[in-house]
């Protein structure tokens, strides 16, 4: 009875592995057929997008000349005006040129308007930029009077920059009123800045620049500084307070 046991149940274990390696089989012949597909999937939408809106710079000024109309025969008030397109960084053109200038000349004024585009408002500074001082000969008592570089024709070998003054006047950009005026040597302009005052975000201002020979310049910087040509910019700079 133990043998017959024995035999049994090996006949079933067997009859067990079969069945097992008979569902094996199955589960392959259905898996390569797709039944059991992958068990996660994406859907995506368009590309969607978003840009920046583009911001002002905490400093930022932009320059136009000003339109300036005399004052009128008939009575009419002067007035300046300023553009409302074009504004740019810099200018390509000056102001005034003169020639044969001698103690007691004066350019008169030439009206610029400056705009605040940045976001803060900032602390206005006026300079003379780009000075360029050259002797263009050699005449009179130039020589005689201490100008060791008479006739050199050389940049900064001019003596005009030590007597010709600029003008810088902040006006009213509709009535042309003066809110006082600065007035300093263009040598010492280059590094001595002339406070112009605060000019608040969108804010446009006027000015009145301009150039004079003083009267009353001692008469051997007058010999000195004939037959010399300067030549400038007129820089604005804005600082945030």
């Amino acid at each position: 009875m133990a043998i017959i046991g024995a035999r049994r149940t090996t006949s079933v274990r067997r009859r067990y592995l079969i069945s097992l390696a008979a569902m094996g089989l199955i589960v392959s012949v259905l898996g390569s057929t797709g039944l059991f597909a992958a068990l996660s999937d994406t859907a995506r939408t368009g590309q969607n997008q978003i840009d920046s809106a583009p911001l002002a710079g905490s400093a930022e000024l932009k320059i136009q000349p000003a339109t300036y109309t005399p004052p009128s025969p008939l009575g009419g008030g002067e007035s300046i005006s300023c553009p409302l397109t074009g504004w740019v960084d810099d200018l390509t053109t000056g102001g005034f040129t003169a020639t044969s200038v001698q103690p007691g000349f004066d350019s008169g004024n030439t009206y610029y308007c400056i705009q605040n585009a940045g976001s803060q408002t900032v602390h206005l500074l006026g300079n003379t930029d780009s000075v360029i001082d050259v002797e263009n000969g050699c005449t009179g008592d130039e020589a005689l009077l201490g100008d060791t570089s008479c006739g050199g024709a050389l940049i900064e070998d001019g003596e005009l920059s030590d007597v010709i003054q600029v003008r810088w006047a902040p006006v009213s950009c509709v009535t042309v009123v003066s809110g006082g005026e600065t007035t300093i040597q263009i040598d010492g302009n280059e590094t001595a800045p002339v406070d112009l005052g605060l000019i608040a975000p969108g804010e446009i201002r006027c000015f009145g620049l301009g150039a004079f020979y003083p009267t009353v310049t001692p008469v051997d910087e007058v010999q000195r500084a004939q037959s010399d040509r300067i030549q400038w910019r007129f820089k604005f700079t804005g600082q945030v307070s």
